[in-house]
């Protein structure tokens, strides 16, 4: 029997994913620094938000990637993951902007993290304990956005509701 050769930290997929969305966050955080507001207020920006991600996504993208290429470097095997999974991911989001506003940012959010932990997590965790976890990230969105932003945020069937 062969055995398994520990393989390279830079070839990882634990390594190149942290790494290519670092990228993409300072990508984006170089896009919002350039937003602009049409206004003249001393309040918050139009950069405030993105801002504010990216200050929360590095640090645990750094966390993620010392992680893998720790993990890498000593042998550990990573999850096994399908290569459809990426396509899935692709199709979820797309599902979720598309019915982002017919059906609201609660109905939407809880349907697309259950599908994202159908996808990442398959089987390893109770209905019940997953429903709980996508119900509680789906109130911690709403809570942010709606209560500590203002953000007017779609609502079912474009009902208005008094939350």
């Amino acid at each position: 029997m062969a055995e398994a050769r520990p393989q390279k930290a830079a070839l990882d997929a634990r390594v190149l994913l942290p790494i290519a969305l670092l990228i993409a966050t300072v990508t984006y955080l170089w896009a919002a620094l350039g937003i602009r507001s049409p206004y003249q207020d001393v309040g918050v920006g139009p950069s405030f938000f993105p801002i504010v991600v990216v200050c929360a996504m590095v640090p645990a993208l750094l966390w993620v990637l010392v992680d893998g290429i720790r993990a890498a470097r000593s042998g550990v095997a990573g999850e096994r993951h399908s290569p459809a999974d990426p396509a899935k991911i692709v199709g979820l989001t797309g599902l979720y902007v598309a019915l982002f506003v017919p059906l609201g940012y609660v109905a939407a959010t809880l349907l697309y993290v259950l599908g994202l932990f159908l996808v990442f997590d398959p089987g390893t965790r109770s209905p019940l304990r997953r429903v709980a976890m996508a119900l509680a990230i789906t109130a911690s969105g709403y809570a942010l956005f709606r209560l500590a932003f203002g953000v007017r945020l779609p609502t079912f069937l474009g009902l208005d509701l008094p939350l």
